[in-house]
């Protein structure tokens, strides 16, 4: 039984691939696409430039490239980090990313969960009442729900280890300047949400030095593969490629959420880049004439999540509904 291996000949091209927080932007598809062209066969018959990858990496985080491990995806920055420190239990608020309570299942960590609640039009999380390591996703991939500086500070000055998973966040966010106040501290960052390459598998950890050099025993001789390093060493080029599409994302969300408010639907505040909306059998079916989205069910209650895209393609699907 293989449970990943997905078929992805099955999905229908006329849809809209909007259930795994993918980015959809048309702006960003077409300078992707560019970018391919311009590689070569050296690209792909050589050996990674992963130094390259890690000077390209720094100056996009405006981060010490001695204090990054560049990692396959999110998923492997948190594996590498929990099979390094192995704590004995683990803090998660749920619903939260998957892979979290597998890779700590296969580790022999115990998972202490705490549920995120409804409030209104968001969701709160259940405070954490213990000094155990904990894990945060900021902003949360379901939920939505985003945590102040104030309190990653206190989490930090209080929990064992903190990880937080900035894969939805900015690949600068105000979290990576305490990476110089706490050691406990460990940063996931991802390019597969803002930068839109979620195939390339290019993840990383921020932490200091000391904790980098202990990540460091667990490495794979090569990080990333060649065409990730390459992808890398053009973006820090074409920041502005990246600017373009949280701009375009963000009005795309704007304008799905707006829409869905004017029809009266419950849209929950949000800061990912997806639209949260209380399950109604009509719109799912509406919403899945145009594209793949997903039904979720937190705390007992069914939603509908839908990953943003640019503008021109929301508005194609609004015109379905």
């Amino acid at each position: 039984m293989r449970t990943h291996w997905s078929d992805r000949e099955r999905l229908n091209p006329e849809l809209y691939k909007l259930n795994c927080n993918e980015t959809l932007d048309t702006h960003l598809n077409k300078e992707i696409n560019k970018f391919i062209q311009g590689l070569d066969c050296d690209d792909i018959t050589q050996y990674p430039d992963i130094k390259g990858a890690y000077l390209a990496v720094a100056e996009i985080m405006n981060c010490d490239p001695y204090k990054i491990l560049l990692t396959s995806g999110a998923d492997g920055a948190i594996y590498s980090v929990l099979q390094s420190v192995r704590p004995d239990s683990l803090n998660i608020n749920i619903p939260t990313y998957g892979m979290v309570s597998v890779y700590c299942n296969m580790l022999g960590i115990d998972v202490k969960s705490y549920m995120y609640r409804k409030h209104s039009n968001r969701f709160i999380p259940t405070p954490i009442d213990n000094t155990n390591a904990t894990y945060i996703a900021t902003p949360e991939n379901t939920t939505g729900v985003i945590y102040n500086i104030k309190t990653v500070r206190e989490l930090c000055e209080r929990c064992e280890m903190v990880i937080i998973d900035d894969t939805y966040n900015n690949y600068i966010s105000e979290h990576n300047k305490l990476i110089d106040e706490y050691n406990n501290l460990f940063l996931i960052k991802s390019f597969s949400k803002t930068s839109g390459v979620a195939g390339l598998r290019i993840g990383c950890v921020l932490t200091c030095i000391d904790n980098i050099d202990k990540l460091y025993q667990f490495r794979p001789m090569f990080e990333i593969n060649s065409v990730a390093c390459q992808y890398l060493k053009y973006i820090k080029n074409n920041l502005s490629i990246l600017d373009k599409t949280r701009e375009n994302i963000r009005a795309g969300k704007e304008l799905l959420e707006s829409y869905l408010v004017s029809k009266k639907y419950t849209v929950y505040e949000t800061y990912g880049n997806y639209v949260l909306v209380d399950y109604d059998p009509q719109l799912y079916d509406n919403l899945r004439k145009t594209a793949y989205i997903k039904k979720l069910t937190i705390d007992s209650n069914e939603y509908i999540r839908v990953t943003s895209a640019s503008t021109d393609i929301i508005e194609n699907i609004i015109n379905e509904i």
